[in-house]
């Protein structure tokens, strides 16, 4: 997957863009527009997508070094034709505009998202997929919060919450995302199987649930001992 993306992927832009490598992208300026292209597939023209940093001072900032930089204002894709569309990019935390391409819907276009929101319980990005024309929004991967990698077929939800953290994955059918399984690192009196349990070899347990056609078919529950 990774090499298909590093495959279809140039940072040719024209003059008045400042290019942008969204494999180590940088700040972006105040009212800079930068962009890189995708060529979603090897039969399709590519496309540019362009970053456009917004202005208001009030939602600036300055780096210790006294750079200033700003959120993404807009996103705009533009294919060969001249066919241009907005694309809905709304953030809560920003900085670098950390962007990952690869084919999320498992279709044979590349996608990709940019990040929107971070903390220490994880990141969080907004998508966009390929309908064969251009670019479009993508909600269903962002109502599912998935941030990780896609790997053959499947991709994550992982977050986390002091000593809890979860991971939900999805694999990729028709173009929408199923759940498989749910795994979680939980504090013991947190589940009704401990209310009783005054055993202090353990405090944590690990649950993991298999899902298939939306239904919850198999729970494992491993109490995580101290080594």
């Amino acid at each position: 997957m990774k090499s298909l993306a590093l495959a279809l992927l140039t940072i040719t832009v024209s003059a008045e863009d400042l290019p942008i490598d969204p494999a180590k992208p940088g700040l972006l300026s105040p009212g800079s527009v930068s962009a890189f292209t995708i060529t979603p597939s090897q039969k399709t023209p590519k496309v540019t997508i362009r970053y456009q940093a917004d202005t208001k001072a009030d939602v600036t900032l300055k780096t210790p070094e006294g750079q200033t930089y700003a959120p993404i204002m807009k996103i705009t894709a533009t294919t060969s034709s001249g066919q241009a569309v907005e694309l809905p990019y709304s953030y809560t935390s920003f900085g670098v505009p950390h962007t990952y391409i690869a084919d999320y819907d498992c279709d044979g276009f590349l996608d990709f998202r940019v990040i929107s929101d971070w903390g220490t319980g994880g990141s969080w990005y907004c998508y966009y997929r390929f309908d064969g024309t251009n670019y479009v929004h993508w909600k269903e991967p962002e109502d599912l919060a998935l941030n990780g990698d896609m790997v053959d077929g499947e991709i994550g939800s992982h977050g986390r919450s002091g000593p809890n953290s979860h991971s939900t994955y999805y694999r990729v059918e028709k173009g929408r995302f199923v759940k498989v399984r749910h795994e979680s690192i939980r504090m013991k009196q947190e589940l009704p199987e401990f209310k009783d349990d005054k055993n202090d070899d353990f405090v944590v347990v690990r649950v993991t649930e298999d899902w298939q056609d939306g239904r919850l078919i198999r729970r494992t529950i491993e109490p995580q001992y101290a080594q």
